[in-house]
Order: structure tokens, then C-alpha cells, then sequence
């Protein structure tokens, strides 16, 4: 079973994180591939991550004029995981997007962005400092996320300095930290996907036992060997 993930050194926190899930996994990074590449382990892999990292170029949500307030932009990967997540649909393919990649699954789909949240939304929750930092969110009852751990509130991880404003079409938000910023998204129900979620916080930096990081991770990774059996099988 391959996972694809969007950008990875394959020993970094991510890839430790999966194989301490599923040590029989294998891992590519999808990143700086070619084209024909790329669509080769599309075609081949069983999941897709997109992992965390720079920020999305705000001229792709309308907001040109705050390149200036943006860290490290890399159009490069945006224009990769943007194919990775129309392949995710198209394909039918689980997908587990982490902070960046949340952000980025909530472009795809026409959302916006707070380009800083101290500056533009408030403090009265910290969202990041020189470590990760951890603050409470509150999990919708009716959600996936809510049937993988079975509880309503979580003290989870967080690093980001962006999140999202506005939610984009077919994403329904689950998951909303104090201040309420959408701390995780799921897609419609009515698109019929097998796995498709987006967290804010990071799960691969906190510890497996924790249901907002072992058990989000275990459920995706099921999702892939699923589709796996359907890819074999046909």
C-alpha cells in the first residue's frame, strides 16, 4: 500500500507518524515530481497526505496584496496539491489534510483565508509560538471525527498563524477551537467520498494515543488499504 504525500524528507514527523501506524506501508513524496511521475503514483497509491508547511500565495483566494504578510510561498507545491486533492475527488482516493493542507483543500473549493490570525482575528487564543502550543476544540457530534474518538472536546497541538475565514463550497466545517476558528473540515456527504478530512492541528507531533492523533490516522490509513483491496480487485 503506497501513501502519497504532497511534501516529505520520508524522515520526517509525518513519515514516523504512518509507519508507527502501519509499519508495512510505503511512503513517496510526491513533491518536485514530474508530471508523467506524478501520475504514475497517483494512479499506484492508495492515499494521498498533504502535509503541513509555507504558506498558500493569497492571490489564490483574491488577496494579492498580502504577499508582503505571508511566510516562505512556494507556488510550486501549490500548484501540486491543488492536482493531488482533484485527484483525491476524481479518483475517489482518502485524503487526510494536515494545517497547510487543511488551508489548501479550503481553496480548492473557492474558501479564503486569515492571512494572520493575531493581526486580523484577535488573540484571545494562541494558535502558535516558537513551539507548538495547545489550546481546547470543540468537535461537532454528527461528525467523522466525532466517531473516531467519541468525545466532544480535545486539547490538540497547534502551529499556524493562518486559518481559514471563509469555508469553501462542499467542505463542512467540524471542529472549532475557542475563539472559533474552524479547526477541521470534512467534505459533503452528498460527494460520496470515501475519506476526506482536514485538521489544523498536527496529529504526527503529538502522541498515538491521543484519538485526535492515533485514531484520525488509523481511520485514514484503513480508508487507503480499502481502496487498495478495490484497486486489486477491481
Amino acid at each position: 500500500m503506497i501513501i502519497l504525500l504532497s511534501k516529505s524528507s520520508l524522515n520526517d514527523n509525518y513519515s514516523s507518524w504512518l509507519r508507527r501506524l502501519n509499519p508495512h506501508i510505503h511512503l513517496s513524496d510526491a513533491y518536485m515530481k514530474s508530471n508523467l511521475s506524478l501520475n504514475k503514483l497517483i494512479m499506484r497509491c492508495s492515499g494521498i497526505l498533504l502535509t503541513g508547511g509555507a504558506d498558500i500565495n493569497p492571490a489564490r483566494y483574491g488577496q494579492t496584496m498580502e504577499i508582503s504578510r505571508c511566510e516562505s510561498l512556494d507556488d510550486v507545491r501549490d500548484e501540486l496539491e491543488l492536482k493531488l486533492v482533484a485527484a483525491s475527488l476524481e479518483k475517489r482516493i482518502p485524503l487526510l489534510a494536515i494545517c497547510r493542507g487543511l488551508q489548501m483543500i479550503n481553496i480548492y473549493f473557492n474558501g479564503t483565508l486569515v492571512v494572520d490570525i493575531p493581526s486580523d482575528y484577535g488573540k484571545r487564543v494562541e494558535h502558535r509560538n516558537k513551539t507548538d502550543v495547545n489550546h481546547n476544540i470543540t468537535i461537532a457530534i454528527d461528525s467523522d471525527l466525532y466517531k473516531y474518538g467519541l468525545a466532544c472536546e480535545y486539547v490538540v497541538n497547534s502551529s499556524h498563524h493562518q486559518s481559514i475565514s471563509s469555508i469553501g463550497s462542499s467542505l463542512i466545517p467540524v471542529a472549532w477551537s475557542d475563539d472559533n476558528l474552524v479547526e477541521a473540515v470534512q467534505l459533503n456527504p452528498q460527494l460520496d467520498h470515501p475519506f476526506f478530512i482536514g485538521v489544523q492541528w498536527h496529529p504526527e507531533r503529538m502522541k498515538v494515543n491521543h484519538p485526535m492523533s492515533g485514531d484520525i490516522g488509523r481511520a485514514f490509513l484503513r480508508k487507503a488499504e480499502e481502496f487498495r483491496y478495490k484497486q486489486l480487485t477491481g
